[in-house]
């Protein structure tokens, strides 16, 4: 009988023993990668089982015998059974574990479930599990990157380890800063391949969480160099990845873990996030959006109020703003702190701000804001409560997430203004909801229907993409099952939100702050802030998504650039959305303008899908130059090259190619010279400025 058992398809093989059922070799057979180098290190499964005097008790699947296994008739679905189970200072116990490895045209998917049968709790499963996680070669870096909310992470694992989690309380250096819903996915990258490892359902109704682990540890705590031979010390040398789950399977339960698809990849990341984006197709439905947000077009947002009392406007002066901002052409205002008491503070409360005038002048403000065609948009609040209000103590602290202990989570508020208030002595702290009470849910109604009934165009549920600390509840007197996983009902939420909004305006516009994946069912427009090098990954997978980002310089041209180059919406924001568009004349008028030529190269710059980098090449002095994007125009498959240069007092004299067989012709336009100039794809492109090459066909 064969000791080994092979799964492939035509990107990755996975070949697992048939004595214990560990994963012994994972290759890519698009580029020959052998992600797992030694079988001897492979690894099956483990779970997190504590025992009375002994919360640290894992049972180590490579530890453990295969009760059984089957293999399918069509050798694509492999069913791995472990019984009986040692821990490590529990002894036995009466726990299965089944391990299901299921073969597609382009993935391996692996579920699984436990079946606990004795008194204990099974807190965390970790599967599928990696052992002896290789470089590509030694040469090679190893790069872990992960699309959160709309931008991504990159954390080096090879050759240099980064270590996040403290140090006092492992053995050796771990990495968990990934996880889902917060998290989409995980790519095993080194620059021109890749293994990508993502989830088979859109909702899980659990946090599943990366880990890496660097055995032994690094030989240099500087420069966290790992060993660069099989032992240290007389200790093994190797990188785990182990997919956890919190399934908290308690006594006499049968927990199904969510799935997790491992497949392999060629090229930059992109082509990694490809395999995300063709799951993703498979079960995503894009919410309705009003016909006004799929235009060009510019928000400004403006501060009411805040915790500190700096009072912006009062209600009846918000047309003489919605005025100024159609002067500039902006279509949306986006108002924050108009609630009592100010932004953060008084959370969950939405009644409206007796000293900013009366709810009424206020309503009347938003009509008025609307008949001379500019839309208001009300920011709400629904993740924590304030801990210093009256309600709070009253009636909100029954509503509060509790952890294991039965203490509530909590963090420092948010900060505002006063140097009291900055150093943090008398920050307003936030106590996170438990969402999985009904009483929270009623109150998050009752709140959102003050707002919504204001009838303003729309509504920003803000910090809707995130619980704090509080990603399950462990109450035991909320009426829901032990722990709740918070996240499992945002977007039961969302659709009370839409429905109710349904009964008297089918357009009103639901938006959320940056937005988990899943939330995207629910939410058609996200608001964010980004940096200069973030990696843009949600509009790369979601090339039509309108996504808004902020804009506060004072001639902010880099960052409006960085709109046209990545399809985003500008949000204007003068003294961090506190000031008027007048105050920055500077990049109103520019981006002005950039919207103008996106207006008049739509089929390209807005209608276009957005490609990233693929399929162009920019090129500097013979050097690959980075900054750009490539727009494919629906219609007649041309090309738009969007090149920025973020250089202060440099221009930049670049070289556009697309790739085929001829090369490309082109007209440059820009948007202070958007009447197209022919071009055989040399444009100089000055300090902070952007040029766009069209394709000719």
């Amino acid at each position: 009988m064969s000791t080994q058992i092979i799964l492939e398809n035509r990107r990755v093989k996975a070949v697992f023993s048939a004595r214990d059922g560990r994963l012994e070799q994972l290759t890519s057979k698009l580029t020959g990668w052998a992600l797992l180098r030694r079988a001897e290190q492979g690894l099956s499964f483990r779970l997190a089982v504590p025992v009375p005097g002994k919360r640290s008790n894992l049972v180590h699947g490579e530890n453990q015998q295969l009760a059984r296994h089957e293999l399918s008739p069509d050798g694509k679905g492999l069913t791995l059974v472990w019984e009986n189970l040692q821990s490590e200072h529990g002894g036995v116990h009466d726990i299965e574990f089944h391990g299901f490895v299921k073969v597609t045209e382009e993935r391996l998917e692996f579920t699984a479930k436990v079946v606990n049968r004795t008194d204990l709790t099974v807190e965390v499963a970790a599967y599928p599990c990696l052992g002896d996680i290789t470089p590509s070669a030694p040469d090679r870096k190893l790069i872990e990157i992960s699309p959160v909310w709309n931008g991504g992470y990159q954390i080096e694992l090879h050759p240099n380890f980064s270590h996040f989690e403290p140090y006092w309380g492992t053995d050796h250096l771990c990495q968990g800063v990934c996880w889902s819903p917060e998290h989409d996915c995980i790519l095993l990258d080194d620059g021109d391949q890749g293994f990508y490892i993502g989830p088979i359902e859109p909702e899980p109704d659990h946090m599943q969480q990366w880990f890496f682990e660097q055995k032994p540890g690094v030989l240099d705590t500087l420069t966290r160099l790992p060993a660069n031979t099989d032992t240290i010390s007389g200790h093994i040398a190797t990188l785990e990845m182990m997919t956890h789950h919190y399934v908290f399977a308690g006594p006499g339960a049968e927990t199904r873990l969510a799935g997790v698809a491992v497949s392999a990849y060629q090229g930059s990341w992109h082509h990694g996030m490809d395999l995300h984006k063709a799951w993703r197709e498979t079960w995503f439905k894009r919410p309705k959006t009003p016909a006004w947000i799929e235009d060009v077009h510019a928000w400004f947002q403006i501060q009411a109020n805040d915790a500190e009392e700096n009072r912006n406007f009062q209600y009846k002066e918000l047309p003489e703003i919605a005025r100024a901002c159609k002067k500039h052409g902006i279509a949306a205002i986006q108002i924050t702190g108009w609630v009592k008491g100010g932004l953060d503070r008084g959370n969950p409360c939405h009644d409206t701000e007796p000293t900013l005038g009366t709810r009424e002048e206020f309503a009347a403000a938003i009509q008025a804001c609307h008949d001379m065609g500019v839309r208001i948009i009300l920011m709400c609040k629904f993740t924590w409560m304030d801990e210093s209000q009256p309600y709070y103590r009253e009636e909100g602290h029954q509503y509060a997430a509790r952890d294991p202990y039965g203490v509530t989570y909590t963090r420092e508020g948010w900060k505002y203004r006063t140097w009291v208030q900055l150093a943090g002595l008398n920050a307003r702290k936030h106590v996170f909801a438990c969402f999985a009470h009904p009483g929270w849910r009623e109150t998050v109604m009752r709140e959102f229907k003050k707002a919504a009934d204001l009838r303003p165009a729309g509504i920003l549920n803000d910090e809707a993409q995130h619980h704090g600390g509080a990603k399950y509840c462990f109450a035991d007197d909320h009426g829901h099952p032990t722990p709740a996983y918070n996240f499992s009902y945002d977007n039961q939420i969302a659709r009370k939100f839409k429905a109710y909004t349904d009964t008297f305006d089918s357009d009103f516009l639901h938006i959320g702050e940056v937005l988990h994946e899943s939330q995207t069912l629910e939410y058609p427009m996200a608001y964010d802030r980004f940096a200069v090098d973030s990696m843009h990954m949600r509009r790369y997978y979601d090339p039509f998504m309108p996504l808004m980002m902020a804009i506060s310089g004072f001639d902010d041209r880099n960052q409006i650039n960085k709109c046209l180059q990545y399809r985003y919406v500008m949000s204007y924001e003068p003294f961090n959305f506190k000031g008027r568009p007048d105050d920055a004349p500077l990049t109103i008028a520019y981006g002005g303008t950039v919207d103008d030529l996106r207006r008049r190269y739509r089929d390209f710059l807005w209608d276009g899908e957005f490609n990233g980098p693929i399929g162009a090449s920019v090129t500097r002095d013979g050097q690959p130059f980075d900054d750009y994007t490539v727009f494919r125009n629906l219609q007649t498959g041309a090309c738009a090259v969007a090149v920025a240069n973020i250089d202060a007092r440099s221009s930049a004299t670049v070289h556009v190619e697309l790739g085929g067989e001829a090369p490309a012709k082109f007209v440059s336009v820009s948007p202070e010279e958007p009447e197209p100039q022919p071009s055989d794809g040399d444009v100089t492109v000055g300090p902070r400025s952007l040029v766009v090459l069209l394709e000719r066909t």
